[in-house]
């Protein structure tokens, strides 16, 4: 539209002049000295307008002569920068590919095209290392900083995951270590500090660490709060099998009420406690939770405590008789504590009340079946014995299948959670 509009204009402007000149042509005179140039108004324009497109081309041509060199050196530049482009594309896809070496040689030819090689430089690392070259890895790794000092947090993280993924635990925490004092609050970093802690079992330094996870939503909170679980059980296993009792019961003070009230928590605190031989202080502690709160489940440790005084721990569970009658695991921790005081027939009696309950222990069973093979009913402990055994079959056949369908859900989940790790509802 614009191009008629101006074609248009031309026309008109042409008519309009054809018309004045034909009305009046006019002439011009020109004189020089003794000489004098007479002609037409209309040729004297066409003879301007010809000299002045003339002079017009004329400078245009001296300027693009001018220019010519730079303009090589510009478009030299743009071709450079496409056949970069070109090879990093394709030394990056190879790199996605799982071809090492080629992936390698294609990144280091673009870099003398590249203005800005800090990728290719990263990428042939990671190239060289798949090739199990680490010294050819840590050399490109100093070009990449060399290249652009200013990435060195990109540049570092690069270093630490592939010293992650080459097993070089030490030196990757020092990288890390390095890269948290340039970026304390780098959420990235701490959720690679927290892997590498964790592959080393350093639980000290990952329960040091918790406070900046938190702090910086390294991880979201259901996730955290089963890390922070982890960590703290695995803490407490370590002091176990490294320290005294006293150690064990000191650390276990010093952790958070809400873990404390943590059933998992609690209860491998109770098999500690075990382990060092201290089954009355265990005792006490689950009496005094039971008080607080009625919890069926806490009940079931009681039968694998070795207590002293069974006859007063008997006497203080026999009260809640009254209000739990048919509870499986207060049934059959009275049997159990009722045969450490031999008692056979209140013994025998809570043990039979147990199994008629639904889903008894196995437990319950073979307790039944050792108590009536002392009193010489070996018939009857015969039956029991066996039923015991059949349960432990069951039992059995169904972990296996269940093992096997957990497998494959594992598979199917994208963070599973750590092991044992049950929520709570504690913000520590």
């Amino acid at each position: 539209m614009k191009i008629l509009l101006k074609i248009w204009l031309v026309l008109f402007i042409g008519v309009l002049v054809g018309i004045s000149i034909q009305q009046s042509s006019g002439y011009v005179l020109l004189a020089f000295g003794h000489y004098s140039i007479e002609m037409t108004l209309v040729f004297f324009l066409i003879l301007n307008s010809l000299l002045f497109i003339f002079l017009y081309y004329l400078i245009r041509l001296w300027i693009r002569t001018w220019q010519t060199p730079k303009n090589i050196y510009s478009w030299y530049q743009k071709y450079r920068i496409r056949r970069s482009q070109k090879k990093l594309t394709y030394g990056l896809l190879d790199l996605a590919e799982g071809r090492w070496k080629k992936a390698e040689k294609k990144l280091l030819n673009s870099v003398s095209d590249n203005q800005i090689s800090l990728i290719n430089y990263l990428g042939a690392a990671k190239a060289a290392q798949q090739q199990g070259n680490n010294d050819r890895r840590d050399s490109y790794i100093r070009l990449a900083h060399a290249q652009m000092p200013s990435a060195n947090i990109a540049v570092g993280l690069t270093q630490a995951e592939l010293q992650l993924a080459d097993h070089q635990l030490e030196q990757a925490l020092a990288t890390l270590q390095y890269l948290n004092e340039l970026t304390p609050k780098h959420s990235y970093i701490l959720r690679l500090l927290y892997q590498l802690y964790e592959r080393l079992s350093d639980w000290e330094q990952l329960i040091k660490l918790l406070p900046e996870l938190k702090k910086n939503k390294v991880f979201n909170p259901g996730k955290l709060e089963k890390i922070e679980l982890k960590i703290r059980r695995e803490l407490l296993k370590r002091i176990t099998y490294t320290k005294s009792v006293d150690e064990l019961i000191s650390l276990w003070n010093s952790q958070p009420s809400c873990f404390q009230k943590n059933p998992v928590f609690l209860s491998d605190y109770i098999s500690y406690l075990k382990h060092h031989g201290s089954d009355d202080r265990a005792e006490n502690l689950l009496y005094s939770k039971i008080c607080e709160k009625w919890q069926p489940d806490l009940l079931e440790l009681y039968g694998k405590l070795d207590i002293k005084e069974s006859g007063k721990h008997l006497k203080r569970l026999e009260k809640y008789l009254a209000k739990y009658p048919d509870n499986v695991a207060l049934l059959f921790v009275l049997g159990r504590l009722s045969l450490q005081e031999n008692f056979w027939g209140k013994a025998r009696d809570y043990l039979e009340k147990c199994i008629n309950q639904s889903d008894p222990p196995v437990m319950a069973y073979r307790e039944l079946g050792r108590l009536l093979e002392h009193i010489g009913e070996l018939k009857h402990a015969t039956v029991y014995y066996r039923k015991a055994l059949l349960i432990d079959n069951e039992d059995t056949l169904f972990s296996s299948l269940k093992v096997k369908s957990i497998s494959v859900s594992e598979k199917l989940e994208h963070e599973p959670a750590p092991h044992g790790a049950i929520k709570s509802n504690c913000n520590v």
